[in-house]
């Protein structure tokens, strides 16, 4: 509450952030092994919401979402795993290539499709280890066994995921 006193930004960065954490501890302290859908597409455009913060609302980040969705569940934490890599790795200031972000459950259909895709950063990058695409594999399998497809392409210039999920 101090920090609505020297800025309405860095009060509601508190915010976000907060709701951030508390959704990850409450999501891996769960019995279920699932997370609504919707909270886990909430807690993206959290994390969205506060990286905009960081860099004064000039990211290029768009979000789609289509078909039926809001009310399926999803091991939690996966779609956000996928997200925060095009955060850490991707260029986000370029209109032309914004970061893409989209969720898809195609009417009549029992699949679940979620891509991220952004233009590389030229600077240079962290080195990426693969760890969490690999902790999200191995609990999508633990989850739906074969029935799920995760892989990536790695462009020239742009680095694509691509989640399927038969559900």
């Amino acid at each position: 509450s101090k920090t609505r006193q020297h800025s309405a930004e860095i009060s509601e960065g508190v915010l976000l952030l907060s709701d951030i954490m508390r959704y990850s501890l409450q999501a891996t302290q769960k019995q279920e092994d699932t997370s609504p859908l919707k909270e886990e597409m909430e807690h993206l455009q959290n994390l969205i919401k506060l990286q905009q913060l960081r860099f004064s609302n000039q990211l290029k980040i768009k979000v789609e979402t289509e078909g039926n969705w809001e009310q399926l569940t999803i091991p939690p934490l996966t779609l956000i795993t996928l997200a925060e890599n095009a955060f850490k790795y991707g260029e986000m200031h370029e209109e032309q290539h914004p970061v893409t972000i989209k969720l898809c459950v195609p009417p009549g259909e029992k699949e679940l499709r979620f891509t991220v895709r952004n233009k590389k950063k030229t600077a240079p990058v962290e080195i990426s280890y693969g760890i969490g695409h690999d902790n999200i594999r191995n609990r999508l399998a633990m989850k739906y066994g074969n029935n799920f497809t995760l892989t990536a392409k790695n462009e020239e210039d742009f680095y694509t995921v691509y989640l399927t999920i038969n559900l």
